[in-house]
């Protein structure tokens, strides 16, 4: 017979607290690079954990099955596993309120970009209908 279900869950567990806690190190990472020519790479690196996320999910189901069919662990063993699972749920909230911290970051990043080019542009338009000793209907009186 394999393991325990109890060992291979919280060896589960283990390896997905880590994994969030790396992800944690790299959306700081991210954070300061904004802007950066980095900011590609690590945006590659968010999408990379996006896959791993997902096989995190599925493997996290069938343990889940397993652990819900009544694997006959000993009392114990279920409250060992139930307070991990705690743990992780903490730091999985963490990472939570950290993506939704970013995302509103880049959120407020992208609308000054927005508002810098709007005046850019505007100063643009302006040079355009600048001619000097024009007189069409687009000239701007320098005394205006």
């Amino acid at each position: 017979m394999g393991d325990p279900l109890a060992a291979r869950i919280t060896r589960y567990l283990e390896r997905h607290m880590e994994w969030m806690r790396a992800v944690l190190r790299e959306l700081d990472e991210l954070e300061r690079a904004m802007g950066s020519d980095d900011t590609e790479r690590l945006l590659d690196a968010q999408a990379r954990r996006a896959r791993e996320a997902e096989h995190f999910q599925r493997e996290h189901l069938g343990l889940l099955h397993e652990w819900n069919n009544g694997a006959g662990e000993s009392a114990e063993r279920r409250a060992a596993v139930k307070e991990r699972a705690r743990e992780a749920e903490r730091l999985a909230e963490a990472l939570r309120a950290r993506y939704q911290e970013l995302l509103l970051a880049a959120e407020g990043a992208r609308l000054r970009q927005r508002s810098g080019l709007d005046a850019l542009r505007h100063g643009r338009d302006l040079i355009r209908k600048y001619r000097p000793g024009g007189d069409g209907a687009d000239f701007l009186d320098r005394k205006a």
